[in-house]
């Protein structure tokens, strides 16, 4: 048997790991883990596998001799980490041929709400008259007088209520269609063509039931179109046509910069309590792709820039890159990837969760021989991981970097939803939508 000690603290992104007793970066039996903890790397990472580089998954790494039969794993850190460790060693235990005996324990427990309040109490006394004081003594071309002239603004922000996820994909990528899976509402335009001209922002409002609200605003964030209600989502999505139209015979006001929908997102949040902790944002943003005759290169760089904004924006906000899982190909990947390496030279090791990458339409990709979906999505690991490609020197990506993937159907997940799995001969015969 083997005895596992883990503590992990996110807010600081530290991880200890002990093997009976011996710290695993302190001896060379395991130093294939120093990697990721002394990069700071965020424990969710690395304990899937990871095949491009030859990580099996912290499960196969600790017991890929097979000479022991137990598992005993003692974890020190917040509940939701607790969790997914055990989900992924669970996974991992499944695919073996010998299977673990793994017994799991949390012995001590971080808490969010508690450390809140702890900040809360330390910033009170940082803002503080006497404080102050201290800092104007350091002298006002000091390093730490012009840190702390921002520190109310960086805090204020810091617990914005806000939490904003911003997708950014290909034109054609179906990231309107994984949208409206998500958000359990057909309003947004879905076409083979662009269709998102403007940025949406998907705001939760516990108030709705089914309704849905639509307001516009400019560039300087004043509305130009008031505040309007909807009972059936076909009434918004046609509104959403006029507005965000496909081709030339619709009117675009040029006026309107950015469409905010409101709508019930309860079921996104992980518990009903985490809805007073914060407001989901989701936000939609035109699609890019420089290999589509989309114009000028000002043009496609533009429809990026809200995507490239959010990945070097200070609030660190998560960002979502969708692409076709048959047709990825495109520079514009590499302007995020470019983005996302510059910004980890600043952040620590948790920058590495602002990042996912979702590759759509997998029910339709077509296999070799010796391939499968685990070998596609190494390919695309090895695209993106491919610094020659998007012009940097080979050591140019941080090592912290290991790009999360995601290999979806959002057609067949928003056809289920939509009760597909029911209808009858009768039904798909009289109803073309059904049909298709």
């Amino acid at each position: 048997m083997q005895k596992i000690e883990i503590h992990y603290n996110p807010y600081k992104m530290e991880t200890v790991l002990e093997v009976n007793g011996i710290n695993v970066c302190e001896t060379e039996d395991y130093s294939q883990f120093k990697e990721f903890i002394e990069n700071d790397t965020p424990l969710q990472t690395w304990i899937e596998p990871i095949p491009y580089k030859s990580w099996k998954g912290i499960i196969n790494e600790l017991a890929s001799d097979d000479c022991f039969d137990k598992l005993e794993i003692h974890f020190h850190g917040r509940e939701i980490d607790f969790e997914d460790l055990k989900r992924a060693c669970e996974l991992e235990n499944a695919q073996r041929k010998i299977k673990l005996s793994i017994t799991y324990s949390l012995k001590s427990k971080l808490s969010d709400q508690k450390l809140a309040q702890n900040i809360d109490v330390v910033m009170q006394t940082l803002l503080s008259e006497e404080f102050a004081k201290l800092i104007e003594e350091r002298g006002e071309n000091s390093q730490v007088a012009k840190d702390y002239k921002s520190l109310e603004a960086d805090y204020v922000q810091a617990k914005e209520k806000e939490f904003k996820i911003v997708f950014a994909g290909l034109y054609s990528s179906g990231k309107s269609t994984i949208l409206n899976s998500l958000i359990r509402h057909d309003i947004l335009p879905t076409s083979g063509d662009t269709c998102t001209s403007k940025t949406c922002r998907i705001k939760h409002n516990g108030k709705l039931d089914k309704q849905v609200t639509l307001t516009c605003f400019n560039k300087q964030g004043a509305p130009v179109i008031q505040k309007e209600t909807f009972d059936t989502d076909e009434a918004c999505l046609n509104r959403l046509w006029d507005i965000t139209p496909l081709g030339a015979t619709r009117s675009n006001p040029e006026t309107v910069d950015t469409i905010e929908l409101c709508l019930n997102l309860s079921h996104l949040y992980p518990s009903s309590n985490m809805e007073k902790e914060f407001n989901l944002v989701i936000i939609d943003t035109p699609g890019c792709n420089s290999s589509k005759t989309r114009g000028a290169e000002s043009s496609i760089k533009q429809d990026i820039q809200i995507a490239l904004d959010a990945i070097t924006d200070g609030a660190k906000e998560m960002v979502v890159i969708c692409a076709d899982s048959q047709d990825y190909e495109d520079e514009s990947i590499g302007e995020f990837l470019k983005a996302i390496n510059e910004a980890s030279k600043e952040d620590s090791g948790d920058f590495n969760d602002r990042f996912l990458f979702v590759l759509n339409k997998c029910d339709v990709l077509q296999y070799g021989d010796n391939e499968n979906i685990s070998t596609k999505k190494e390919k695309f690991a090895r695209y993106l991981m491919n610094a020659k490609r998007w012009g940097l020197n080979e050591n140019d990506f941080s090592p912290k970097f290991v790009p999360k993937i995601f290999m979806i159907c959002a057609y067949i997940n928003y056809a289920i939803q939509k009760g597909v799995v029911n209808f009858t001969k009768d039904d798909l015969k009289a109803d073309r939508k059904k049909r298709i």
